[in-house]
């Protein structure tokens, strides 16, 4: 839950890749998603991501996210989880 609206979290981490792939992004991450305004999501190599998608936020789709290095995730997740505890949803 966040800022009261339930969600779904997930982490994801970039990892190895094969040598011949290249996405949008290039040869050192991976390409997750692409919003409505052609901006393309992607996972650098190396890195980890906290998403937390929340489905109906006054009638829209919020994604929240921090990332850090996998090696520091675990130190920096506590961090920046605190901030994201924090919001609370205003109507526009």
């Amino acid at each position: 839950m966040l800022g009261g609206v339930k969600g779904v979290r997930f982490d994801v981490v970039g990892e190895d890749l094969p040598e011949s792939y290249r996405g949008l992004c290039g040869t050192y991450c991976v390409d997750i998603a692409t919003f409505s305004d052609g901006r393309v999501v992607f996972q650098p190599k190396g890195t980890r991501t906290r998403l937390i998608v929340l489905k109906d936020v006054e009638g829209k789709t919020v994604a929240v996210a921090f990332i850090s290095s996998a090696t520091e995730f675990e130190e920096f997740a506590p961090v920046a989880q605190k901030v994201i505890d924090s919001v609370e949803w205003r109507s526009s």
